[in-house]
């Protein structure tokens, strides 16, 4: 999931972060990763919602890496309510 120096609170702690884009009862789940669905996915104020400009990328373990910026949750929502 793309990252962003200010960001809204369903967003900011797994922004930046490998994501499931499956509930955590899908038989795809994988436990290693948290699931948008745990982060208000579907809802208007939740991951993904209405104004969010996060953006998912494709990623497979051993294949891919992560180099998404890494910022701090709690100063991404401070930035995001500015």
């Amino acid at each position: 999931m793309s990252s962003y120096p200010n960001s809204r609170e369903a967003c900011a702690y797994i922004q930046g972060k490998v994501v499931n884009i499956v509930p955590t009862n899908d038989p795809n789940y994988n436990d290693k990763y948290n699931s948008i669905y745990n982060h208000g996915y579907g809802e208007p104020a939740g991951t993904l919602g209405i104004n969010c400009r996060h953006k998912l990328f494709p990623f497979t373990p051993g294949v891919n890496v992560n180099n998404m910026t890494q910022y701090n949750p709690k100063e991404a929502i401070r930035n995001g309510n500015l």
